[in-house]
């Protein structure tokens, strides 16, 4: 079973070990165990809007779209300019859908 709820350094730390980035995201988890992200990596200048999952099926991909949804609050929060690259066909439709705009290439920029 799938649950999402905002991530913990503990599981930022299960997921990725070491980490020397500042996050804001949510955990998707699968019975308890942190299967993916999304949110943003705070950077210098600017956000990065990113998403990371392993070892989960397109259902559970799919399903996973109301975590998206709950990361767009720190996109909306964020007091400095958010970006993110499109890595697939699908993260072009998916960003658009999030009110992304498309900036050059692979490149989007939130507008709103």
């Amino acid at each position: 079973m799938l649950t999402y709820a905002p991530a913990t350094a503990e599981d930022i730390r299960f997921f990725y070990g070491p980490q020397r980035e500042t996050l804001k995201a949510i955990c998707v988890k699968r019975d308890g165990v942190p299967v993916g992200f999304v949110g943003i990596a705070i950077e210098p200048t600017r956000a990065r809007f990113f998403s990371e999952y392993r070892d989960m099926t397109c259902a559970e991909l799919c399903k996973s779209w109301r975590a998206v949804k709950a990361a767009m609050q720190y996109v909306r929060e964020s007091r400095k300019p958010v970006v993110c690259v499109a890595q697939h066909e699908q993260g072009h439709k998916n960003l658009t859908r999030l009110g992304f705009t498309h900036v050059e290439d692979d490149v989007y920029v939130w507008s709103k």
